[in-house]
């Protein structure tokens, strides 16, 4: 055998910077902190990405990831109702939800992301009640940040419907 002809070089680790560390800690606390409403273009990038997961289903061209965003949205739009921010529509949500699970089953059948008539209104209704949510003065930076590690929680704890392929 011959020997390698480069010597190897003693491991140096990275050196930590606990400055940046620090300071992305506290961007993240003052996030959540923030009491700012969602600009506009924040809330247009939130909607716009659930609305082209939707429409790239209703297209039957929908894959595993535009499944998961409309998961994403209808567990935080849950999550902001049951905080009070649209509690009237958890029944509407909580069906959206059952709707995409069930896509997901037929998918699993059938190896097509397709919603049936009924499903298909469900998830639009959410969507557009997930929507009013992000529009809603109460919903702040914080807030959302707030819900999305609720939903996040839950998601750990197994107490949200998700697809195998989720997990």
């Amino acid at each position: 055998m011959s020997k390698n002809k480069k010597p190897a070089k003693k491991y140096k680790p990275r050196p930590v910077n606990s400055a940046m560390i620090l300071n992305q800690v506290l961007m993240r606390a003052q996030a959540l902190a923030s009491t700012d409403q969602l600009n506009d273009s924040q809330q247009t990038a939130l909607s716009l990405r659930n609305w082209e997961s939707f429409y790239t289903i209703t297209k039957s061209e929908g894959e595993e990831c535009h499944a998961n965003d409309l998961v994403n949205a209808a567990n935080v739009a849950l999550v902001m109702a049951e905080s009070g921010l649209g509690r009237h529509f958890i029944s509407h949500i909580r069906a959206a939800q059952r709707s995409i699970v069930t896509m997901g089953a037929r998918q699993e059948q059938r190896g097509k992301w397709l919603f049936t008539g009924p499903e298909l209104h469900l998830v639009r209704e959410m969507l557009e009640i997930h929507d009013a949510q992000l529009q809603s003065e109460d919903c702040t930076e914080g807030y959302l940040l707030k819900c999305i590690a609720e939903v996040k929680g839950r998601i750990e704890r197994g107490h949200v419907d998700k697809l195998e392929a989720f997990a």
